[in-house]
């Protein structure tokens, strides 16, 4: 029974931050669009560089957290194979 209300959590976690990589996706999409003059010349950092940056840090630890829990999951899996093995 706890098992399986661990695994609901770890399930809702990883949705959580699958989410939230996608809110940060479109929030940065939304910003460069609103922000990017298009009219001037191309420039390779601008006052808004700095925005972007944290929002690619947040959506890369938020793609992290759903693929951490995945791969935990995979070596336990490999750890029960192994033992059974034996």
């Amino acid at each position: 029974m706890e098992d399986e209300e661990g695994e609901r959590a770890e399930r809702r976690a990883r949705r959580g931050w699958l989410v939230a990589a996608l809110i940060f996706a479109v929030v940065g999409i939304i910003l460069f669009i609103l922000t990017e003059d298009m009219r001037l010349p191309l420039v390779l950092a601008d006052m808004w560089t700095i925005v972007q940056l944290i929002l690619c840090a947040l959506i890369i630890v938020a793609i992290k957290m759903i693929f951490k829990r995945v791969e935990e999951d995979s070596e336990d899996d490999r750890l029960i194979i192994s033992e059974e093995e034996h």
